[in-house]
């Protein structure tokens, strides 16, 4: 009698396999992405900021800080990648300015942030 169970379930459990197992598909996708360049300047204290930056390739940031416009750079540091850069300024660096510059060298980026007082 246990048998007799045992190969109904089996027999009832194989041919509702198709319906329930469905057999396996496979599917391919294809995805392109175009990344934009953008920047990102977070400012963690007078001396210290987060840069978030994605460029082109071969292109580099340009960082520096100034007082009242970003003109041009002075004694910047240099982000050759794109990433998420920590970076950290001196105090003769930052005193008497009153914001942070980035600069792409390609000319694509430009943005600033204030200085915390």
């Amino acid at each position: 009698m246990k048998k007799l169970f045992v190969y109904s379930l089996l027999a009832v459990l194989t041919s509702l396999g198709p319906v329930f197992g469905g057999g396996v598909r496979q599917s391919r996708m294809q995805v392109s992405a175009i990344v934009l360049p953008a920047a990102r300047l977070d400012v963690q204290s007078a001396t210290a900021l987060t840069v978030r930056v994605t460029m082109y390739p071969n292109a580099q940031a340009l960082v520096w800080t100034a007082s009242g416009s970003c003109g041009a750079p002075d004694r910047s540091k240099v982000i050759q990648s794109s990433g998420i850069h920590q970076l950290a300024f001196s105090f003769e660096e930052v005193a008497g300015k009153d914001r942070v510059c980035l600069a792409s060298s390609d000319g694509v980026l430009h943005t600033s942030a204030l200085l915390p007082h």
